[in-house]
């Protein structure tokens, strides 16, 4: 089998697209909601038990949302084959089912930035074209540019199915929630890798499910709520405001 070196570029976590620059909303959660994410003392750092329990659960339920809303977008992108007007049109109808301004301002940053970084890095790939025609659209304002339907757009031309760029897309929400949960001092880093590893054999079954959803929803609407409150909490980790420029910085 040949390797796809340019995929691995693209999963891996120095490809500056932002994933470790925002959490995923696991910072609202943890703020906002009984979460049960403290030590007996107070502390942020979770220990095995009830409270690690409950950290996996909205863990999962992130992932869930993500699989629910954001992967049929990954998998109908694929689909499109390069067709900038029907991923115009995929992005347009992602703008509108995303309910939370902070989810959807971190998607786009997220998209803008990796239709931009896909054009630069990958100038010499044989589809290099297509590239060029994705960072145009996005940058003369065909496309809002949401990191979904760019992700897919991306996978199409390195000839992913749509199992496989769901499973990178997955794969890649849970990595940066692990990461932000070590930046939130939840636990450390190896603690983090077995978390990690104990988490992603659920993915196959998520992918499975996530692949065949015909109306992408929410399925865990407190999730949303706590996310899109993250502007007003007094004091936060991830940060990104509406008049932030950087693309590689984001916030949920």
């Amino acid at each position: 089998m040949m390797m796809n070196f340019d995929v691995l570029q693209l999963i891996d976590s120095a490809f500056p697209i932002g994933s470790f620059a925002h959490s995923g909303g696991l910072e609202a959660v943890c703020t906002l909601t009984d979460t049960g994410f403290r030590g007996p003392r107070g502390d942020t750092t979770i220990r095995d038990g009830p409270e690690f329990e409950k950290f996996e659960q909205w863990t999962l339920c992130i992932l869930e949302n993500a699989g629910c809303l954001q992967v049929p977008f990954v998998r109908d992108a694929i689909g499109a084959n390069g067709n900038i007007e029907e991923i115009a049109q995929l992005d347009r109808k992602l703008h509108v089912l995303m309910s939370n301004h902070v989810g959807k301002r971190a998607s786009l940053q997220q998209g803008k930035s990796l239709a931009a970084l896909v054009r630069t890095t990958f100038s010499r790939h044989p589809q290099a074209e297509c590239f060029q025609a994705l960072s145009d659209a996005v940058a003369d304002g065909r496309l809002a540019g949401h990191f979904p339907v760019v992700f897919g757009f991306v996978c199409s031309v390195f000839q992913l199915d749509a199992e496989s760029a769901a499973g990178i897309f997955l794969f890649g929400v849970l990595r940066a929630l692990i990461g932000s949960a070590v930046r939130l001092g939840l636990f450390g880093p190896i603690k983090a890798q077995e978390t990690q590893n104990n988490l992603q054999c659920r993915l196959p079954d998520l992918i499975e499910r996530s692949l065949v959803i015909t109306e992408p929803h929410i399925c865990h609407p407190v999730l949303e709520i706590a996310q899109s409150a993250h502007d007003k909490m007094f004091a936060k980790l991830f940060t990104l405001s509406e008049s932030d420029s950087c693309p590689c910085t984001l916030s949920c």
